[in-house]
């Protein structure tokens, strides 16, 4: 949600209203996977909705119980905090195809990575008991095994 709340913000005073729509959609998605039916969620959505879609997010916030204008309701603010990221997806090609991904923490250095991946069973299968020439590790990119 705070991820969301930055990027709306960002994107409606630069008037790129394109990538705003787009991001809502991401989050709608984002939250329907979950299961999300947070009261406090779906208000915060409806605020930065409403300069978009004034109508509807009138009309909803009424369905969700709320006494007043979606108008009156004070913007939501994003933590800086709870943005930092700790891990990322890495895609991980053998002889430059993409064959898995890994999800590893931001912190880890060559020599971790390359046993992380060699431990993973698709990276495995694909080397099928030989050993890998080169690991190649760009970091917060990808990563290459090549045979």
């Amino acid at each position: 949600m705070h991820r969301t709340i930055k990027k709306i913000e960002e994107d409606t005073e630069r008037f790129s209203f394109n990538t705003a729509v787009s991001t809502f959609m991401i989050c709608v998605n984002d939250l329907a996977d979950l299961k999300c039916h947070k009261k406090e969620i779906l208000e915060k959505l409806l605020i930065l909705l409403t300069p978009y879609a004034p109508h509807i997010s009138e009309e909803l916030w009424d369905q969700l119980g709320n006494q007043g204008s979606v108008l009156d309701a004070a913007y939501p603010t994003f933590n800086p905090a709870l943005l930092v990221e700790s891990t990322k997806e890495y895609p991980v090609s053998i002889n430059g195809k993409l064959r898995t991904n890994i999800e590893l923490t931001l912190d880890l250095e060559q020599p971790q990575v390359e046993e992380l991946v060699l431990q993973n069973e698709v990276v495995q299968k694909w080397l099928d008991g030989k050993a890998p020439k080169k690991i190649i590790f760009v970091k917060n990119k990808m990563i290459n095994v090549v045979i």
